[in-house]
């Protein structure tokens, strides 16, 4: 079987454990449900997850992920270094004040130009203030959204670069909003 089209070396094991399941499933529902190898291929090979890696078309490269712990922030920073890239990476990032904030921003320190941190107009929000406090001694720029923040991103950004939006799924929708 092909190897999953969701990036990340974990997905495999993801896809080993979901046609496991399939497979148990198999005998119960072998009346109502036909999939054979072609589909099976066609599903690892054809899976897309908005907001998770999601890569915009176009120049500067744009990659939209909702990473928003410790975990998914690392699962990130592990996909952004096995990308063949030679720009400046700019983050877009907002977050609620209720996350692991430093644990999220501790797995892209290093990785990241300039850091373009923005409020959320949610109750729960982390401002930008309190996201920069984490990032002290790194380039940092304040915003009062993450519409605001995003559009400052790509207007600083030259082809050969990349935006990478991430810390919530509010981050997401609002750069995915303003995405063209």
């Amino acid at each position: 079987l092909p190897k999953p089209a969701l990036p990340g070396e974990f997905q495999v094991n993801n896809a080993a454990g979901v046609l496991a399941v399939m497979e148990q499933l198999a005998g119960k529902l072998s009346d109502r449900v036909i999939l054979d190898e072609d589909t099976i291929k066609r599903g690892l090979e054809k899976t897309s997850l908005s907001g998770r890696f999601q890569v915009l078309p176009g120049r500067p490269l744009q990659i939209l992920d909702v990473a928003h712990n410790p975990q998914s922030a690392q699962v990130l920073a592990d996909n952004l270094a096995n990308m063949n890239f030679r720009g400046k990476t700019r983050a877009v990032v907002a977050m609620l004040a209720d996350k692991d904030i430093p644990g999220v921003l501790n797995c892209l320190q290093g990785m990241v130009d300039e850091w373009y941190l923005a409020s959320l107009d949610v109750p729960r929000a982390a401002t930008a203030h309190q996201l920069e406090a984490v990032l002290s001694g790194q380039n940092t720029r304040l915003f009062e959204n993450p519409e605001s923040a995003y559009q400052a991103a790509k207007h600083d950004s030259s082809e050969q670069d990349r935006i990478v939006v991430f810390g919530s799924f509010y981050t997401v929708a609002a750069a995915l909003s303003q995405a063209v």
